[in-house]
């Protein structure tokens, strides 16, 4: 494993701690596709997604926000539903919120360019985090043309589309170790 995924590995586990065993942790990485996302090159998108974040409180057992110099980063926590495949409910109030941030960092971005941020670079979203099996995966949810930013419609079916197929992939992947743990032969 790579020094970065023994990173993201660490953060996650970290932050998923004493939350219980029905819910995973997942990162969505607002990245630049090459430069920075720092606060001397891009004041205006940092200053905005700062005010944006003081009236807009994350539930700090749900998620949390990381500042990086190649892009934001949001940690959450997804409980799963235990009959059936898929996100349970309470979660899907994170989600929204993860896609309002995610969609106020792109919008910050590109306002920010607009008005005088040194960096033009597209962005990338991705969703990365570790199944039930201890793999490590990276899923792109959609890039960013700054100059061109797609639409919060567009960034959240985007994201929720991904998160769901994470979640369902991690429910078919806990069910398989359970049937498998329980059928192993000596």
């Amino acid at each position: 494993m790579d020094y970065w995924q023994e990173d993201i590995k660490r953060r996650l586990e970290a932050f998923h701690q004493g939350r219980g065993n029905r819910g995973f942790a997942v990162s969505i990485k607002v990245r630049v596709a090459s430069g920075c996302f720092c606060r001397s090159c891009c004041p205006v998108a940092c200053g905005m997604i700062e005010e944006y974040r003081h009236s807009h409180r994350e539930d700090p057992t749900q998620c949390e926000y990381i500042e990086h110099e190649s892009g934001p980063e949001l940690l959450l926590y997804l409980g799963l539903v235990v009959a059936g495949l898929g996100i349970a409910e309470k979660s899907l109030g994170i989600i929204k919120s993860a896609v309002d941030l995610v969609a106020l960092i792109v919008k910050a971005r590109a306002e920010g360019r607009r008005k005088g941020d040194k960096r033009p670079e597209p962005l990338v979203i991705v969703a990365r985090g570790f199944g039930a099996d201890g793999a490590f995966f990276e899923r792109q949810v959609i890039e960013v043309d700054t100059e061109r930013p797609p639409s919060k419609k567009a960034i959240k079916d985007s994201l929720s589309d991904v998160i769901q197929q994470i979640a369902e992939e991690r429910v078919r992947q806990e069910r398989k170790g359970a049937i498998d743990g329980k059928h192993s032969c000596p």
